[in-house]
């Protein structure tokens, strides 16, 4: 080998370690490897997660949950300090709430009134033996507002200087809670009421100028003083607390997590600042994504914006109705009072929106030398009356922004209009010249009477054509060049939006994060459809992933206990609602396990429990097979003992005839002729082939949970046998329910009935506390809470639940 050759050989770099890829590319051994195209063009989201990068704006404001929307007119602007205590339509009034189930309660404040909205017959119905005026723990009076933390339900009791907790499902006392005594000067006086994002519940306090912080489980943790007499409090995502303490009196905000004061708002005008705070939008990074699930986001993450109010207190619930009966045409508007009674349509005021407006961004960087700015997408709403236009303007060097306000309309290029009908999936090629930079200019114009949205917008660049797979002759001319982009563009986004549907189909396949919009695209109902299984849309979101996710694993398990079971727990959302079990835990039994299947195993999520919860807290035993409560002696093998059971006529009851030494039963009028097997069989015969199914109370008092539960046993039990549901009461009665875990609640002692020894003294609530006093069942009669509890000898000796001994 020539010296000069070997030298070449030894500084030529190898290509037998590089990828496949890299030697395709080397155009040589010394050649370096060239830069390969992107497949898609990079996106850029603009939104007010991300930031609208707004240099200059004139009537455009960033307005219910960080939308783009013309401004209100100066006689419309809603005010931070309204009378009902949603800081100008930022969060809900103070006396309705959204559950976490898609519920929507209401506090008819005039009539004493709990509600609940049905969106199936579009009414407000009053939430039974709850309501009226009074000193019960079902009464209220003057009741002010209400919250929901997690599934308690808290209302402010303000006449009855208390907060009143119910459970969200079924509306049972679970308790009242007080500051203690040495907590305030003066008898507290509940007004509002939120809840933080630790899970603090927060209660106004005007009479002390205070407010009240308990935790989860009720206790009272410390209150906040010097907020003078607060109306209305409310909480935004970074856990700030909003303090309304009157007309004119600046809303003052508090940091929760710091424990100081953070700030006044001064103009009760402004609100783009708070509701910025308070909301998070519901576009998603990608906007192909996010046209299909923008609806079901925005339910998920910030529902009560989507519930439209007045500075009256008037509500519109058209939307909620449209989603619940999956139209796919606009809403209809919904209006409904302060007390959940139907209203017309509010007359809207003319010229309530400004007629024009204009927004300059920033200088957006592509950082790539003459970028060509391929796209544009805005999602946006354009109702009638209004239209949007879109221009922007490049440049490879900076420039300021008093520049950029003052260019030429001529130099504006795109120029496209969105027209009343374009929502939520409008998009346009990019006509400017390339440049690093990128400017935009959206103007809106209306009527005055209705405003145009702008949701979100996304930039793509650079524009990757497939002229570029054609022969050089069509990009020889820049004119000829820009048709041949511009016509094949129409391809580019086709052939593109079936790749992002490639791209993205694990996702639709996976029923967690499969799009679940009413009509539109539910691919959750048509997974479910691939096992046999139908959805209840009544039930909530959350509840139908799960079962569709684990419904799969119990089906060949089906007839039998345990896939009954597991089919039932997935209903009734016990794996959310107790926590997942630990097969390791102390106490753990097999039955909880489902070690009897392996394939059956327990559906619940693979999710630790939240930290307030009791994590080893077992699933009850819902389910009793009734040959199980046979416990019988047999001949032979009986022994007498606390498992001997001797049964006699009773287990049957028939009817007999009387005779020489029988005592017959027969009845005129009462006894039966019924077909039955043989008597010497009658006691296995009764208990044979049957179940019992204890469900919560809450279950038989929601219609919708009663018939999908009733339909789920009918589909899911062994075909020979029968059932029977029993709805357990919290409850302990012995010989009626008194089955521990099964048919029997634990819970707080009742409330006692009692007078106080304060109301002793004052003839009106002397009076109203006896004539509201009702025994009934779960009623206990007691001494007065400052009386010893032990046992006396004496007039005043009681033997029951005060005795003790000592």
């Amino acid at each position: 080998m020539h010296y000069s050759t070997a030298i070449a050989s030894e500084l030529r770099p190898s290509t037998n370690n590089l990828p496949a890829a890299h030697k395709r590319a080397s155009h040589g051994a010394f050649l370096p490897v060239t830069n390969q195209l992107p497949h898609d063009p990079r996106r850029l989201p603009i939104n007010m997660d991300l930031g609208w990068r707004i240099a200059h704006s004139d009537n455009i404001v960033t307005h219910h949950c960080g939308h783009l929307q013309l401004d209100h007119t100066p006689e419309t602007a809603r005010l931070l300090t309204e009378a009902s205590g949603s800081f100008g339509g930022t969060v809900l009034p103070k006396h309705i709430a959204y559950t976490q189930s898609g519920g929507l309660l209401l506090l008819d404040k005039a009539n004493a009134l709990l509600k609940k909205f049905d969106p199936c017959t579009k009414a407000f119905v009053t939430v039974p033996c709850t309501g009226g005026t009074g000193t019960g723990i079902r009464q209220f009076n003057q009741a002010q507002a209400l919250s929901i933390c997690g599934d308690n339900l808290l209302i402010a009791d303000t006449g009855n200087r208390r907060l009143m907790v119910y459970s969200v499902l079924g509306f049972l006392v679970r308790g009242t809670w007080l500051p203690p005594d040495n907590a305030t000067e003066q008898v507290w006086q509940p007004v509002a009421v939120t809840v933080s994002a630790d899970r603090k519940v927060l209660v106004a306090d005007p009479a002390n100028g205070c407010i009240h912080l308990f935790n989860f489980a009720g206790c009272w943790l410390r209150c906040i003083s010097g907020v003078g007499a607060v109306q209305a409090i409310a909480v935004d995502r970074h856990n700030k607390l909003y303090i309304h303490a009157g007309e004119g009196v600046p809303v003052r905000i508090y940091d929760l997590a710091k424990q100081q004061w953070f700030k006044e708002l001064t103009d009760p005008t402004d609100l783009s600042w708070v509701q910025q705070a308070f909301c998070s939008s519901p576009i998603e990074t990608s906007i192909e994504t996010s046209i299909e699930t923008s609806i079901e986001t925005s339910i998920e993450t910030s529902i009560e914006t989507s519930i439209e109010t007045d500075s009256h207190n008037n509500i519109n619930l058209g939307d909620i109705c449209q989603r619940y009966h999956g139209d796919q045409t606009n809403s209809k508007p919904l209006w409904f009072n302060a007390n959940g009674q139907k209203i017309k349509t509010p007359s809207p005021v003319l010229k309530q929106y400004r007629q024009q407006g204009v927004l300059y961004t920033d200088a957006i960087d592509s950082h790539l030398y003459r970028c060509q700015w391929d796209r544009i997408i805005l999602t946006a709403n354009v109702p009638s009356g209004t239209r949007v236009k879109v221009a922007t303007f490049t440049a490879q060097s900076p420039l300021t922004d008093k520049q950029i306000r003052h260019l030429d309309e001529r130099q504006w290029i795109t120029q496209q209009t969105l027209f009343p009908g374009d929502q939520y999936d409008w998009d346009a090629l990019i006509r400017s010249a390339p440049g690093r930079l990128l400017w935009l200019k959206i103007q809106m114009i209306s009527d005055g009477t209705s405003t145009p949205t702008v949701y979100g917008m996304e930039l793509q660049f650079p524009r990757l054509s497939l002229r570029r797979h054609l022969p050089a002759v069509f990009g020889h001319e820049q004119q000829a060049a820009d048709f041949t982009d511009r016509f094949l563009a129409i391809f580019d986004r086709g052939f593109r939006q079936i790749e992002n549907h490639i791209d993205t189909m694990a996702a639709r396949l996976d029923p967690l994060s499969a799009p679940a919009e009413a009509g539109k695209s539910d691919f959750l109902s048509w997974l479910a459809s691939w096992i046999g299984l139908t959805l209840d849309r009544q039930l909530p979101l959350n509840i139908r992933r799960n079962l569709v996710k684990h419904a799969g694993k119990l089906f060949q398990c089906r007839g039998t206990l345990v896939g009954l079971r597991g089919m039932l727990e997935l209903y009734l959302n016990f794996s959310q609602r107790i926590g997942e079990i630990d097969p390791s835990t102390p106490g753990a039994t097999s039955s909880t396990n489902y070690k009897s299947c392996v394939s059956c195993q327990t559906p619940f999520l693979s999710s630790p429990a939240p930290h307030w919860q009791v994590p080893q807290m077992q699933v009850p035993q819902i389910i009793v097979e009734h040959y199980k409560l046979r416990r019988w002696l047999f001949v032979g093998a009986g022994r007498l003992g606390d498992q001997a059971r001797l049964w006699g006529k009773k287990i049957i009851n028939r009817t007999q005839l009387s005779g020489p030494q029988i005592d017959g039963n027969a009845q005129a009028g009462v006894t039966q002729l019924n077909t039955r097997q043989d008597p010497l069989r009658d006691p296995f015969h009764h208990y044979a082939h049957k179940f019992s199914v204890f469900l919560p109370a809450w279950v038989g008092r929601l219609a919708p949970y009663k018939k999908s539960i009733e339909r789920i046993i009918n589909a899911e039990k062994p075909a020979h046998t029968q059932h029977n549901i029993i709805y357990v009461e919290p409850r302990f009665r012995v010989g009626i329910q008194s089955m521990i875990g099964f048919d029997s609640v634990i819970g707080c002692y009742p409330q006692g009935l009692y007078l106080n020894q304060k109301a002793l003294n004052q003839a009106a609530l002397k009076q109203t506390a006896l004539n509201e006093a009702a025994l009934g069942k779960a009623t206990v009669l007691s001494e007065p809470e400052q009386s010893d509890s032990s046992l006396r000898i004496g007039s005043k000796s009681t033997i029951g639940s005060t005795m003790r001994m000592k």
